[in-house]
């Protein structure tokens, strides 16, 4: 009689780096020789131990899923062996995924969701995603055969409809349309996922393959900035309270730096270099890959001592909520959001008099077109364009 041995192990081919998630495998061993078959979880080294998943906020979740899956295999092994039938490996991992290579679900939204708890995204973009699977449902497009182009068209006209009773100036934009960048976002996310369905042969076509989202007639060159009264009235304002002056703190430093959200938080002194009392620094933008220049101003300055030259790290979701409260009590009729800082430091640059090419170089733009939304203007090389701002404002 052969010896049947058999583990959950973590990543047995030990190709996971240090600190990304790795698969757990049913490991079957008979007479020495081992198989395994994926469980459709992935989890960190530190997440998983003595069997169990633990430090992790869906851990209930994933172990009621391994003891399921478990049970399946454990009750087909011990029939062959009842039955004096050889273990067939492959059979049994056919029968527990059928048709795929990874979670299967009849439900649509079921399957949604253990695709989003098993890929290796970041937490931001897996709140993403099951925001758009939330969407889809409340569309009614629950099922497999909803995923058509006729479907996909309802899905896109929900989802350009925006519903507020908030009346935020707006210049030039229509408060009852979403933007294009919105959109897509939620079309992408919706193509991945029937890709990769696809792929898993449970549905045939990909209604993406045959029909795109039109673009919409919101205007992407109009922007949301802050004036010369709005940055005085926001500098000038006194928090009520801790949170709201770390808020405060950082849009002030994005205003004055130009940075997108990503690049504040991952902001390094150490990339900076001191020369004749200015911190000069040429980076590379987080979302792009596109490198730019930057100076800190005074502002940029105070604020980095204040925090001892370290950025407070924080959330994007709790920093927005923060800003919007902060614009209610300020009086301001724009709706603060982190990216209204970024088109507060362009329109700020552009009055003073900075040249649009080297305004595009600051804002690490890919092509000149995305900054000649903000306007023309003259021209001088980037660092005498900071220092002139600098003598102009600060001086």
């Amino acid at each position: 009689m052969s010896v049947v041995n058999s583990a959950i192990v973590w990543d047995h081919r030990a190709r996971t780096k240090k600190g990304c998630e790795g698969p757990l495998e049913y490991r079957i061993t008979i007479d020495r020789k081992s198989w395994y078959i994926n469980m459709g979880v992935k989890v960190c080294r530190n997440e998983w131990k003595f069997g169990r998943v633990i430090n992790r906020s869906d851990a209930d979740a994933l172990n009621d899923r391994i003891d399921i899956l478990t049970q399946k295999i454990e009750t087909e092994i011990n029939r062959c062996i009842d039955t004096a039938t050889p273990i067939d490996v492959k059979k049994i991992r056919e029968a527990l995924w059928p048709n795929t290579r990874g979670v299967k679900s009849d439900n649509m939204l079921v399957w949604m969701r253990q695709y989003v708890n098993n890929a290796n995204m970041t937490l931001n973009t897996k709140k993403q995603y099951y925001g758009v699977i939330m969407k889809l449902q409340n569309c009614g497009l629950t099922d497999w055969t909803d995923m058509d182009v006729k479907g996909i068209k309802k899905f896109d006209v929900v989802i350009r409809q925006r519903k507020t009773n908030k009346k935020y100036r707006c210049e030039g934009r229509d408060l009852d349309s979403v933007n294009d960048a919105t959109v897509y976002m939620y079309h992408s996310k919706v193509r991945a996922m029937l890709k990769k369905a696809k792929s898993e042969l449970i549905i045939k076509d990909n209604p993406y393959d045959t029909w795109k989202p039109e673009k919409s007639v919101y205007r992407n060159d109009i922007v949301d900035y802050l004036d010369e009264i709005d940055i005085e009235a926001l500098r000038s304002w006194q928090p009520i309270n801790d949170i709201f002056a770390k808020a405060k703190d950082l849009f002030i430093f994005q205003c004055y730096t130009g940075f997108a959200f990503a690049d504040m938080q991952n902001f390094d002194i150490a990339q900076y270099k001191e020369i004749n009392g200015s911190w000069i620094a040429r980076k590379t933008r987080i979302k792009t890959g596109v490198p730019f220049v930057n100076v800190l101003l005074s502002p940029a300055v105070e604020i980095l001592k204040r925090y001892d030259w370290k950025i407070p790290k924080v959330s994007i979701s709790w920093y927005d909520i923060q800003l919007a409260r902060m614009g209610k009590l300020i009086g301001l009729d724009i709706r603060l959001r982190s990216h209204v800082a970024r088109h507060t430091f362009a329109t700020m640059m552009l009055r003073n008099g900075v040249k649009i090419e080297n305004l595009a170089r600051m804002l690490g733009h890919t092509n000149i077109t995305q900054t000649q939304r903000y306007a023309k203007v003259l021209a001088v090389s980037v660092q005498e364009e900071f220092e002139m701002i600098e003598k102009k404002m600060f001086n």
